[in-house]
């Protein structure tokens, strides 16, 4: 800072002259430009945020949540859950989502009525006959065909329901959602039963017969 009177160089923050003593009056500073700035760091000049203008339209607002709208949406999730039950409890009772055990299930029953029916016809049969004049060979022909027939068949059935019950309960165990384990537990035990006690049924009432002919 220099002395108007004596041209003395002053330091910046003297208040008076060092030479003369004359009061120094200091230069105000030039205003800053608020349309654009400087950094000192990087030299580069930034413009500062644009702001809206009187008549520019201001951007639309969301509209809150209104509380009725809360309540219609737990109706809404309630019911599905309660659907979720309801045909969750269906496919327990009746598994149509696993149509493979649901088959076994039924093959297991229908193999073991089969298999009952033929022996209670073969019974029937045999006791007629002894009632009247006694079996002949005719009549146990007859017997032994309804045998043959009835116990063979629920052993196949008892087979089929085995191997379709065993690829339902893989496929409820797989698919959670399909239920059906225990229809197709049912299926499998009721198929080997047949499978195995129809057969050794049949060969042990056949041999029954055979000695009842040979007395």
């Amino acid at each position: 800072m220099r002395c108007p009177e004596c041209d003395a160089v002053n330091p910046p923050e003297a208040v008076r002259c060092k030479a003369c003593g004359e009061k120094l009056r200091r230069q105000a500073r030039p205003a800053k430009d608020p349309e654009r700035e400087e950094r000192p760091d990087e030299g580069v000049r930034v413009k500062p945020r644009r702001q809206p203008k009187q008549d520019e339209p201001a951007p639309p607002r969301k509209p809150a949540a209104r509380a009725g709208d809360e309540d219609r949406a737990r109706p809404r999730k309630r019911r599905r859950e309660d659907e979720d039950d309801e045909e969750s409890l269906a496919a327990t009772i009746v598994p149509y989502k696993n149509p493979v055990a649901l088959i076994s299930y039924y093959l297991g029953y229908v193999s073991l009525i089969v298999g009952l029916v033929a022996i209670v016809s073969t019974v029937v049969v045999f006791q007629r006959a002894e009632g009247r004049e006694g079996a002949s060979a005719e009549t146990i022909d007859r017997i032994r065909l309804i045998l043959r027939l009835g116990l063979g068949l629920g052993a196949v059935l008892g087979a089929a329901g085995t191997g379709l019950g065993i690829f339902g309960f893989l496929y409820g165990r797989t698919y959670r959602r399909a239920k059906g384990q225990a229809h197709a537990t049912t299926g499998i035990v009721l198929g080997v039963l047949n499978m195995i006690a129809q057969p050794v049924a049949l060969i042990l009432i056949l041999r029954y017969i055979n000695s009842l002919l040979h007395r």
